[in-house]
């Protein structure tokens, strides 16, 4: 029987297991620049990649081109473009609003907002909604609905039996012809 400890060099990160070393660089945010970076959104679900690059190099030479996909290997409807200058990111921000194949093109600068709640799920503050000091949330009226109540006439099923609609009567079949008459 043959067991592997922790921190043995079987398999796990390191020279041929699964993972990456320390030193090693993966892939990740490190050369991403979102002040040169356009979010362009609104884009049909059947967009080619190499219209979509058409379309935006008139604007000025790419750093780098992402167009996220779905497991299925159709686009999500969105983009990212990073290009070399600012003055590129500028003629490509005055794309926005335009058709692009029956949609209008949502494009803003990816540093922009949007930023959402962070790794932590807490949002920019750390402090998350929360529910406040007494654990109930917002709201102050104990056990009621902020619903108004009801001002009507209140009426029960009984009530009402007068106004029900009239019964459907059963069809009667006519009575079949007899030719038989002498």
């Amino acid at each position: 029987m043959v067991v592997n400890l922790a921190g043995g060099s079987a398999k796990g990160k390191g020279e041929k297991g699964k993972g990456k070393d320390k030193n090693e660089k993966g892939k990740g945010k490190t050369d991403r620049n979102d002040e040169l970076t356009a979010l362009v959104g609104g884009l049909p679900y059947d967009t080619e990649e190499s219209a979509l690059k058409e379309e935006f190099a008139s604007c000025g030479e790419f750093e780098r081109f992402s167009m996220p996909k779905h497991e299925s290997g159709t686009p999500k409807g969105f983009a990212f473009i990073q290009f070399k200058t600012q003055d590129a990111l500028d003629k490509a921000l005055a794309k926005d609003g335009q058709d692009f194949g029956g949609r209008y093109l949502g494009v803003k600068k990816a540093s922009d907002g949007g930023k959402g709640k962070g790794k932590d799920g807490k949002g920019k503050d750390g402090k998350g909604k929360g529910k406040g000091k007494d654990g109930k949330g917002k709201d102050k009226a104990k056990g009621k609905s902020k619903t108004p109540d009801f001002a009507g006439k209140k009426e029960t099923v009984e009530e009402n039996a007068d106004d029900e609609p009239a019964k459907k009567k059963a069809k009667v079949a006519a009575p079949a012809d007899d030719d038989s008459s002498e």
